[in-house]
């Protein structure tokens, strides 16, 4: 870059800078207008809703589903076609098996993330042998493998 397209260039000013953070902050507006009107609904609802013990249970129990999904949004940015519609059903069944692999004791988690990781893994291959090998579409081997594994 020579020294005259240099002197052409303005700097941008903190001012200009603000009001490109807030323009891009007003596309959020709706949705935290909407969450706190719910919470506000729940606290009216049920007395202790907004309760900072009851908004930790919710983060709590969601933090399983925002990895469920960012795992989902993977599958959907780099497949082709497919979307994984046996994820809840496997979720499920970690969920019913896990405390019977570990059988109540806490020593025994770590051989009931093994086993968990091993029957999930035989389902995404056969879920991956059902698309890439017969060349069903996905939708209907996960939807397949959903039913199979409730």
């Amino acid at each position: 870059m020579n020294i005259k397209a240099k002197e052409a260039q303005l700097p941008i000013s903190n001012a200009q800078i603000v009001n490109i953070k807030v323009s891009k902050a007003k596309k959020y507006i709706p949705s935290i207008i909407c969450s706190i009107l719910l919470i506000l609904i729940g606290e009216i609802l049920s007395s202790g809703f907004a309760s900072m013990h009851n908004i930790s249970n919710i983060l709590n129990l969601s933090s399983i589903l925002a990895i469920a999904a960012i795992a989902q949004t993977l599958v959907v940015l780099t497949g082709k076609e497919g979307i994984d519609l046996s994820v809840g059903a496997v979720m499920s069944m970690g969920a019913l098996f896990g405390p019977l692999f570990s059988q109540g004791v806490n020593s025994n988690l770590w051989y009931s993330f093994i086993i968990l990781a091993i029957i999930g893994g035989a389902v995404g291959f056969l879920n991956g042998f059902g698309v890439q090998i017969i060349g069903i579409p996905p939708l209907v081997v996960t939807l397949i493998m959903s039913s199979v594994v409730n």
